[in-house]
């Protein structure tokens, strides 16, 4: 990835993109730097730097009268507007930087730096839709633009916008060869598609580039993982060449054991007291492990440190919290979630998380203003439109459940989002609408026990008990062992004429003991299933 001095822009600098660090966390390469952008001879440059270098002083308003002034002395030069815009974006001054892009838009649509910067300045503000038509204009007028492809292809990833985020990717691959952020993008974005061979094929030209091939098999690892591909991940890593001692990849390691439920292995990949310099994901792995291992005492204490290590990182305190919940201490988990929001404001986890714990103790109106807020910050997530479609769904709001469930699928639900989505459907005599988003979360999702139940009740309410018993016994097959299938079964067994079968169903649904629902959802959001993963935009 291309390296950013911090230092004062010089104009050329600045024509060329922003600092990375000012795109929110967004993993963006730069422009690179084109025939006819000009250079520090420009007759403004000098006052242009010092003016950038009162910004760094925190002066701010003198700097904009330097800017300004520079204007009204050249009011025609869309370069100097470009670059007071690159510098406003330092500061994080993103509203005003537009109008600068904007004005030097107008003198010269076709100036692809400016059109680049526009792009980078509304993913900078989470205006991720308007960002990409920038950005597809800096690509068309500028086919070499490496920075511009992969910019675009990071906001259109986060869009779920796959298959043209992978022609963008694979653009900026060929633009760079021997860079592995394209290429590990790239692949995960196949995987998300569903062309497994083409990731595949994409992972191998990774670990073929040249240098230190432990770099590149962590990231291919992370690729793995990121797509749910967790026995993938493990077959690699026991290939490998790679000491067992290299902490990097027992994270990874533990995250594919994780999403694998193998929990109490992952427990065991670590020492009992992990060493110095051990990274905050250690901890946040070991400590969910912990949890649902069932040892919540250890897991309060691997987190709380994962914690300290990691103040301004909000996924240690969320996952704090839901192990607090999991406790029935839900007074500690709405302390530890508050923590982490007066330490990072806008983090739509933590929101995400104070919404559960919210939800868990009966305040569903909390729980429901916590999840808008959170959609507010990210609306990229599918889980937090889920939820609120179940919460509307509970609180007579149909048409709104209805379009939060939507939207979650249209930003990747997952199969649990999936299976509320066809109940509430059910429960408004949506057969047929039932039938077309069983038909594509079990097209996604063909292992999921929770959308062969919501098929075999679907089928149930039609009128197809032979078939709702088919479904209803898939999903036992697959794993889903819980009392109101059973019971669902036995119900439909009878009406087969099957008495002695419906029968034995019901004395298992009776010695099956009816896990809270709450309960159970919190098992499932300390591994969060179908979430796009942190390094894909460098979050």
């Amino acid at each position: 990835m291309a390296s950013v001095r911090m230092g004062v822009l010089s104009p050329a600098q600045a024509i060329r993109s922003s600092p990375r660090a000012v795109f929110l966390g967004l993993a963006l390469l730069l422009s690179g730097p084109l025939a006819w952008a000009f250079t520090d001879s420009a007759g403004w440059a000098p006052a242009y730097q010092d003016a950038v270098a009162q910004l760094r002083n925190g002066e701010v308003e003198a700097a904009q009268r330097v800017f300004a002034s520079l204007w009204r002395a050249n009011p025609r030069d869309f370069t100097l507007a470009n670059a007071v815009g690159a510098a406003l974006n330092s500061i994080g001054k993103h509203e005003e930087a537009v109008l600068w892009y904007q004005r030097a838009l107008k003198l010269n649509p076709g100036f692809a730096p400016a059109h680049n910067n526009l792009g980078l300045n509304y993913a900078s503000l989470g205006m991720l839709e308007q960002a990409a038509g920038p950005l597809r204009k800096a690509c068309a007028l500028d086919p070499g633009n490496l920075g511009a492809f992969y910019n675009l292809g990071l906001v259109l990833l986060q869009l779920r916008q796959y298959p043209e985020a992978a022609k963008a990717l694979e653009r900026a691959h060929q633009l760079s060869p021997e860079s592995p952020d394209p290429l590990t993008r790239l692949a995960y974005a196949n995987f998300a598609v569903g062309r497994v061979a083409a990731a595949k094929a994409v992972i191998a030209s990774l670990l073929q580039l040249p240098g230190d091939r432990t770099p590149r098999l962590l990231d291919a690892l992370r690729v793995l993982n990121g797509a749910g591909r967790y026995e993938e991940a493990l077959r690699l890593i026991r290939e490998s060449s790679i000491t067992g001692d290299a902490i990097e990849l027992r994270v990874q390691q533990a995250e594919a054991l994780l999403g694998l439920k193998r929990y109490a292995e992952v427990v065991a990949l670590f020492p009992e007291r992990l060493p110095a310099g051990t990274p905050p994901q250690a901890y946040r792995l070991l400590g969910s492990a912990e949890a649902l291992n069932g040892d919540l005492s250890d897991a309060v204490a691997t987190l709380q440190e994962a914690v300290r290590l990691a103040p301004s990182d909000p996924d240690g305190y969320y996952r704090l919290g839901l192990v607090f919940v999991a406790g029935y201490r839900e007074t500690e988990a709405l302390d530890v979630v508050r923590e982490g929001l007066r330490a990072v404001p806008n983090s739509a986890r933590l929101h995400n998380g104070l919404a559960t714990i919210l939800e868990v103790a009966g305040k569903r109106q909390g729980a429901i203003d916590a999840y808008e807020r959170s959609v507010q910050i990210d609306p990229q997530r599918a889980e937090p439109w889920g939820r609120l479609g179940d919460l509307y769904s509970q609180t007579g709001q149909p048409e709104k459940a209805l379009a939060a469930y939507a939207r979650a699928l249209r930003v990747g639900a997952s199969a649990e989002l999936y299976s509320n989505y066809i109940d509430h459907l059910i429960q408004l005599d949506h057969a047929g609408e039932a039938e077309k988003v069983a038909a594509e979360g079990l097209g996604k999702y063909p292992k999921s026990g929770e959308l062969y139940y919501e098929l075999g009740k679907l089928r149930q309410r039609t009128g197809n008990e032979a078939e709702a018993e088919k479904a209803l016994r898939r999903a036992l097959a697959l794993g889903l062992n819980d009392a109101s299938v059973h019971y669902r079964l036995a119900r439909v067994l009878q009406d087969l004429g099957k008495p002695e079968e419906a029968a034995a169903e019901f004395q298992l649904t009776k010695s099956l003991k009816v896990e809270e629902r709450e309960r159970k959802v919190l098992r499932t959001r300390l591994v969060p299933v179908g979430e796009m993963p942190s390094w894909i935009t460098g979050k």
